[in-house]
């Protein structure tokens, strides 16, 4: 699939032991995850799910193509910290979340715990 951030560039699939799978932009380290693959990861590390999560849709910024249905992203904003964000396909449900300040490692294992870390402080933003 393309990066909907880095045009023109292919992500690379990721899969964990204990089966959790997601793409990886090797351009600019943004992930790729199916919403249920992520709400599954966020229940077994003991925050709420994507659902249950909160945050705010901010309706006059998109960030980019979904690269599943080609529809726009919209973005989510942490309640108290609005510069916390991720992008969410309102079609197919494909989350896209870009580092900020940092990389998400290459490997599977360190790539989802630093997601499970954004997710930490998204979810004591709201």
């Amino acid at each position: 699939m393309e990066c909907p951030q880095c045009s023109g560039i292919e992500t690379e699939e990721h899969a964990t032991d204990d089966g959790f799978v997601f793409d990886r932009c090797p351009e600019c380290t943004s992930v790729w995850m199916d919403s249920a693959e992520l709400s599954r990861l966020l229940l077994r590390n003991r925050l709420p799910g994507l659902d249950a999560l909160g945050g705010r849709v901010n309706l006059s910024e998109t960030a980019g193509t979904c690269p599943e249905d080609l529809t726009d992203l919209v973005v989510v904003e942490a309640i108290k910290k609005p510069d916390l964000t991720y992008a969410m396909c309102e079609i197919c449900g494909g989350v896209w979340i870009t580092p900020d300040g940092e990389t998400f490692p290459e490997d599977a294992a360190g790539a989802l715990a630093s997601i499970v870390g954004f997710f930490k402080t998204f979810a004591a933003a709201r």
